[in-house]
C-alpha cells in the first residue's frame, strides 16, 4: 500500500495553510491577522503530524503522533474563538483575566493528551 496518495493532500494543505499564515502574519493591521495567522500555524501543523502519523510503521510511533496532533488542535479552539470576538468587534473581552481564561483549555488538553497511559479520561485504548 501506497502512503503517498494519503499523506500528499496533508503537506500541500500545511503549505497552503503556511503561506496564508505568513501572508496574514505581514498584515497585522488588519484587527484579526495575528490571531488568524496563528490559528493556520495550528491547522498547518495538525495536518504535518497527522501526515507523520500516516507514515509511520512502528505502532509506538503512531501513539506518539496521535498524542502531538493536539499540540497543534488544542491552541485552534481558542484561537478561532479569538478571531471571531475581533472580527465582530468584541475585543474588550479579550483583555487581561479572559485572555488567561483562554489558555487553560490548550494546556489541560495537552497534558491530558500526553498522560493518557495514566488516566484514560482522553483516550482509552490504543490499536491499529
Amino acid at each position: 500500500m501506497s502512503v503517498i496518495p494519503y499523506t500528499a493532500p496533508n503537506v500541500v494543505a500545511a503549505i497552503v495553510l503556511l503561506c496564508i499564515s505568513i501572508y496574514s502574519f505581514r498584515h497585522r493591521e488588519v484587527r484579526m491577522a495575528t490571531a488568524f495567522g496563528f490559528l493556520m500555524v495550528c491547522a498547518a501543523s495538525w495536518s504535518i503530524v497527522y501526515a507523520f502519523e500516516i507514515l509511520s510503521n512502528d505502532f509506538t510511533w503512531k501513539v506518539f503522533w496521535v498524542k502531538c496532533r493536539f499540540v497543534g488542535l488544542a491552541p485552534a479552539v481558542s484561537l478561532w474563538l479569538i478571531v471571531v470576538l475581533q472580527h465582530a468587534g468584541g475585543k474588550h473581552w479579550l483583555r487581561g483575566w479572559r485572555l488567561g481564561l483562554l489558555a487553560i483549555h490548550p494546556i489541560a488538553v495537552n497534558i491530558l493528551s500526553f498522560t493518557s497511559e495514566q488516566h484514560n479520561l482522553l483516550r482509552y485504548d490504543y490499536s491499529l
